[in-house]
């Protein structure tokens, strides 16, 4: 499946601890799943690349 704003994920879904309220655990978080091809040329838009290792 292709498309902006299409995906969201439940990241706290199998945590039950730390939520302060137990529907907080089954929120859905959705992520800036642009095309970047598709802005304007002189948007304020930059893409970095790493890892979380040390």
């Amino acid at each position: 499946i292709r498309g902006v704003h299409r995906y969201q994920v439940h990241p706290w879904v199998h945590q039950y601890m730390n939520n302060l309220h137990a529907d907080h655990q089954t929120v859905a978080v959705s992520f800036p799943d642009v095309n970047p091809s598709d802005l304007p040329r002189d948007s304020q838009f930059s893409m970095t690349a790493g890892d979380f290792l040390q």
